[in-house]
């Protein structure tokens, strides 16, 4: 289970932890001020659409 926040039309992952496991598993979002991260080793939170938090639930 992962916590999300609802932004807009966006889901914020803001646990770390929870956000690189999110990314390692499936390149679920994006990092926040990351462009194209190369490994899920980023200390940044996640932003998802919702779609993708749908998904990867």
């Amino acid at each position: 289970m992962y916590t999300g926040k609802l932004l807009g039309n966006r889901i914020m992952v803001w646990n770390i932890e929870e956000a690189q496991h999110l990314y390692k598993i499936g390149f679920f979002g994006k990092p926040m001020g990351i462009h194209k991260p190369k490994t899920s080793e980023f200390s940044a939170p996640l932003v998802l659409d919702v779609i993708e938090a749908i998904v990867s639930s």
